[in-house]
């Protein structure tokens, strides 16, 4: 499943445990005040291990996976 939206749905799904995999890609361009998403852990068992990182002219483009306590590596 593919779910696309801003800082506010991403918090609810991470919040959810319904997303496996998180990707942020960012544009270095300012709209209006913003929502940012890391301004509080939807849970504090969550880890986001940084997968891919890759550029293009215009963005960022991250990939973080979603690990939980069940399925965290030692």
């Amino acid at each position: 499943m593919l779910v696309n939206g801003g800082a506010d749905m991403a918090r609810q799904y991470l919040a959810a445990s319904a997303i496996d995999e998180l990707r942020l890609h960012l544009v270095p361009t300012i709209l209006g005040a913003g929502t940012r998403l890391f301004d509080e852990r939807p849970s504090p068992n969550l880890l986001l291990r940084p997968s891919t990182a890759n550029t293009s002219p215009l963005a960022i483009h991250l990939t973080y996976e979603v690990e939980r306590p069940a399925t965290r590596r030692s």
